[in-house]
């Protein structure tokens, strides 16, 4: 994948696309942004939901309680 910096509305955000040169996503600020290619509606993917899927996942994955995992993230994030 290749991620190059570039400058909309003065924000600075990056746009990341396949080795063929395709626009795949943009990361924002706020989170993902995904075009559907069939409405071309940009859809935003925040960051926050994409953490708490993962932990989700993960959490699904050993049977515990997911906000207990994300807690432990946070502190090992503040050491």
């Amino acid at each position: 994948m290749i991620e190059q910096i570039v400058e909309r509305s003065g924000k600075k955000v990056i746009q990341v696309r396949s080795d063929g040169g395709k626009l795949l996503f943009v990361k924002t600020k706020e989170g993902y942004e995904i075009k559907c290619p069939r409405t071309k509606q940009v859809c935003v993917i925040k960051y926050q939901e994409m953490l708490m899927d993962c932990l989700k996942c993960l959490d699904e994955a050993s049977g515990g309680d997911p906000s207990s995992l994300f807690d432990q993230l946070k502190r090992r994030a503040m050491r």
